[in-house]
């Protein structure tokens, strides 16, 4: 009997197991969706600076929001535990791998207009008035992503519900 119970245990827990390895990643709230905006908007710049050669304006990007950044990777680390468990770090790293391939790839696709075009980004987002416009920022840009992550149904940070934050934001 005991054994027969064990086997049950363990075919249950293989069940489950399986059924979330394979399953799709959790909805992401509001402050989530925020910070894989800004994780978007961090890896289009480094794909940038990296393939225009402009590191240093990547450099003072980095060094203006480190604090805000930290933040919002802890944000993003916690969406993935709770979206894929045990091995979180695993599809964290590819998710931000895969960001950064199909950003890469979208650019090579502009052809010579992609430094052009991004160049002007690390001016606008040096002028911001704070990490707390970052998310907005970012999406009035037209960022890609490698996969859609379903939104929770939650507002995003400081917005008021039926807005989609797609409008662009006017800088001066």
């Amino acid at each position: 009997m005991r054994a027969r119970a064990i086997f049950s245990l363990a075919l249950c827990l293989t069940i489950v197991t399986a059924a979330g390895a394979h399953a799709a990643p959790g909805c992401v709230s509001g402050p989530e969706r925020d910070a894989l905006e800004i994780k978007k908007l961090s890896s289009e710049l480094m794909v940038t600076s990296e393939a225009c050669q402009v590191t240093d304006r990547y450099n003072a990007y980095m060094h203006r929001y480190q604090g805000a950044l930290t933040s919002n990777e802890a944000v993003l680390g916690g969406y993935f535990k709770r979206a894929y468990g045990r091995g979180y770090q695993k599809n964290y790293d590819d998710f931000t791998t895969d960001l950064a391939n199909v950003q890469m790839q979208q650019g090579l696709k502009s052809g010579t207009a992609f430094c052009g075009l991004l160049a002007e980004a690390f001016d606008e987002v040096m002028v911001l008035d704070g990490p707390g416009e970052l998310a907005d920022f970012a999406r009035s840009k037209p960022l890609v992503m490698p996969a859609s992550i379903a939104d929770c149904g939650a507002t995003p940070a400081g917005k008021a519900p039926g807005h989609k934050g797609k409008g662009k934001k006017k800088h001066a």
